[in-house]
């Protein structure tokens, strides 16, 4: 049984870490996590006499040390991750020195901010009408920032962009190679936060409208699922597409 967890922080809420999630926490001995990015209340619940650790203050080898000799004396230790801990949680260069420690661990997966942005703004990705690919990137750590953002723009999907509403005049040209100017964005800061803000706006407008805001981080979501109507045809016909196969298969 793991000692070790890696644990989904969701993107701010409390509430919105898993049931599992807040299990481990509340029985943690020893918990790794940013105070810079994480609200108090993230830690609700915890043990009185938890050790608390600020992730930023050692290197992976120093956790590595810190939880081997938490292994040894049977202490519980809980690694909170930002968002999910699968995407963009730089988990990497823990899991693989946990493997090659031979410490059995278990990632529990949670609540992304791409996902809370959408349910925030009541939209989703893809679906009737819809593109049928939802794309999760950043243009950070890319040699060619603008080559990798047309590139996602070619693609026509809807798009979530992390960790790069500071370029986002680079982010909108880009996009404008593929897509009309009246493309819908949207910026989502601190989603499911108390402080939480959003700026809605286009391709063309969304780089002039946010230096009009005080927002200078969050989740960029950009393409026609922001705004678009819902088409009833389509429904109609993909609701009788599904019956008529229904009935081929001999079904009620």
């Amino acid at each position: 049984m793991a000692q070790v967890y890696i644990v989904a922080g969701g993107p701010g809420d409390p509430e919105l870490v898993t049931v599992k999630g807040r299990k481990i926490i509340e029985n943690a001995d020893i918990i790794f996590t940013s105070f810079r990015f994480f609200p108090t209340e993230m830690l609700a619940g915890k043990k009185a006499d938890c050790t608390v650790l600020e992730h930023f203050d050692s290197t992976y080898d120093e956790k590595l040390e810190i939880i081997r000799d938490g292994v040894r004396a049977g202490k519980t230790i809980a690694y909170v991750n930002m968002g999910d801990p699968c995407l963009y949680g730089m988990i990497n260069g823990l899991t693989d020195r946990l493997e090659k420690a031979g410490i059995e661990y278990e990632i529990i997966p949670g609540v992304s901010a791409f996902n809370a942005s959408c349910a925030i703004i009541k939209k989703q990705m893809t679906g009737l009408g819809l593109p049928n690919t939802a794309v999760c990137g950043t243009y950070r750590d890319t040699p060619d920032a603008e080559g990798y953002l047309k590139k996602i723009a070619s693609l026509g999907a809807s798009v979530a962009l992390f960790m790069s509403v500071e370029e986002m005049a680079l982010v909108c040209s880009s996009f404008l190679t593929y897509y009309p100017p009246g493309t819908p964005v949207a910026v989502v800061s601190k989603a499911s936060q108390p402080n939480q803000k959003i700026v809605i706006g286009d391709l063309q407008s969304m780089p002039q409208r946010l230096k009009e805001t005080d927002v200078n981080d969050g989740l960029i979501l950009i393409g026609d699922f922001i705004n678009k109507e819902f088409d009833y045809e389509i429904e109609k016909q993909f609701m009788q597409q599904k019956k008529a196969e229904t009935e081929a298969r001999g079904e009620k």
